[in-house]
């Protein structure tokens, strides 16, 4: 792993043209970056204010392209914005919008699959950490000329690629899921900028509760089997996710309840007796099938044979 030098960025300018594609904003009015299928990316800025990532309040502003970030070399599968619109990750290389340098940092461990920004004490943009498919998370931290970041941890994720990563800022956590399990995994940064494992109890461990409505806004719930959950959601940043925690233990008698109803073995067992029913519903089904055909088949004999009585006749 190593971290090539922040060099200067060279900004291409693009022919200034309209589009008839309105593009989309955050709650707080600022315009997204999007990404591009040829290696690069590109920000965007409302024709009324050029300065990078001007906030607009038209609903449905008429957008320009502003400056071509050319660094990549595939797609660009993963953006992220810092929360102070002054970063852009773009998997993984750092993006300074407001200076105009870049530094690109070399995973070395597969292609990224997860990005977030972490918060480090008052400094919004203290430090990034991006997931691989291989299941490593990495954590930079800015350095002092507050320009570039360097590497400061990595842990490991059982449970495959990451899938997810964000910063709980209830917990002040950075939180991990893979892809395999669905567990959530927590880590605070000490002082030196190491990831310190959160532990979290064997016979409670977090599990998806929901599963991603629409393919652009996922939402997922973990649930604790001691009554605590903890909302997946997208962030008002593009491409970050926002983890809260919004119950705690139900106290007494309802936390009894919940945690029988929400045992993992009930869980199976609950799928078990519903697969039995639909194999029931499924046998009543053919039989009553069979039924009917046995009866129009009597009902046809029936008549045939009271016809032959009356010829008889």
């Amino acid at each position: 792993m190593h971290v090539a030098a922040t060099i200067p960025l060279f900004l291409q300018s693009l022919q200034a043209r309209r589009s008839d594609v309105p593009l989309g904003m955050e709650p707080w009015g600022r315009l997204f970056p999007s990404c591009s299928k040829i290696g690069d990316s590109q920000t965007y800025s409302n024709n009324r204010h050029p300065p990078i990532m001007n906030p607009t309040t038209d609903c449905n502003p008429i957008v320009r392209s502003k400056e071509k970030l050319v660094r990549h070399t595939s797609k660009v599968r993963f953006l992220n914005l810092s929360n102070d619109g002054s970063f852009l990750l773009s998997a993984v290389i750092v993006w300074n919008l407001k200076r105009g340098l870049h530094q690109a940092i070399n995973p070395s461990n597969g292609l990224v699959t997860a990005l977030a920004w972490i918060p480090i004490g008052a400094d919004v943009n203290g430090a990034f950490a991006f997931g691989c498919r291989d299941g490593v998370i990495h954590l930079y931290c800015r350095t002092g000329n507050k320009d570039s970041f360097t590497y400061s941890a990595s842990v490991h994720l059982e449970d495959g690629s990451v899938k997810h990563l964000g910063f709980n800022s209830n917990l002040l956590c950075v939180v991990g899921v893979g892809v395999t399990a669905e567990r959530a995994h927590f880590w605070r940064i000490d002082g030196k900028g190491h990831l310190i494992a959160v532990p979290q109890p064997e016979d409670e461990p977090a599990f998806v509760d929901g599963f991603p409505k629409y393919v652009f806004r996922p939402e997922i719930a973990f649930r604790y089997a001691n009554g605590d959950h903890i909302l997946i959601k997208p962030s008002i940043e593009l491409g970050a996710i926002d983890l809260n925690r919004w119950a705690t233990r139900a106290p007494g008698l309802i936390y009894a309840i919940h945690s029988v109803f929400h045992a993992q073995k009930v869980h199976e067992f609950a799928g078990l007796v519903f697969a039995v029913v639909k194999l029931i519903f499924a046998i009543m089904v053919i039989l009553a099938l069979f039924a009917i055909n046995i009866y129009i088949f009597l009902i046809y004999k029936s008549s045939l044979y009271y016809d032959s009585f009356l010829r008889s006749d």
